[in-house]
């Protein structure tokens, strides 16, 4: 289903959040994903919110709204020194699209986000934290393969932090 404003144009962009939406990101991987060439310096960054059913079941959905903005404007600052396209992609889930040099560039930024989002935790006066579950996949084949793989990892590491929560 494609969205229309009043005056025909494609709507592009998330309402609540205001970043790119599912469809302008599938369109840019498309994109990105066509260019065979110099593919295999892409990264595929699919990012979660921990327990976000947790905050919206006690805080209710208006908090469950704040958290969303508030993660993506966490995000918006985390990469703001990287070229990167940054999408709710759905729901709590968010994805960035950046071309790095190496492995060890893309693992960068996801530290960078990571400790941004520590530090909004222990300087918030909410009554809850929000954390992401990130996983990161390098173009290599397919926009299938390439899309699987990251969402793969996200879901690796969400089900890892929750084996290591005592």
């Amino acid at each position: 289903m494609i969205y229309v404003n009043e005056q025909g144009h494609q709507i592009s962009t998330d309402k609540l959040t205001g970043l790119n939406n599912w469809y302008k990101f599938d369109s840019y991987l498309d994109e990105v994903s066509g260019q065979h060439k110099n593919c295999g310096n892409i990264y595929l960054f699919m990012c979660d919110i921990d327990s976000f059913k947790q905050i919206n079941d006690t805080y209710g959905h208006y908090e469950g709204d704040q958290a969303l903005k508030e993660t993506a404007n966490i995000l918006k600052k985390a990469c703001k020194t990287h070229d990167v396209f940054l999408a709710r992609y759905g729901g709590d889930e968010f994805a960035i699209i950046a071309r790095f040099e190496n492995k060890n560039e893309a693992e960068g930024l996801k530290s960078e986000i990571v400790k941004a989002f520590m530090a909004r935790n222990e300087n918030s006066d909410k009554m809850y934290d929000i954390s992401l579950s990130i996983g990161i996949s390098q173009y290599e084949d397919s926009k299938l393969a390439f899309f699987d793989r990251a969402d793969r990892a996200m879901y690796d590491e969400k089900r890892q932090e929750k084996s290591n929560i005592t």
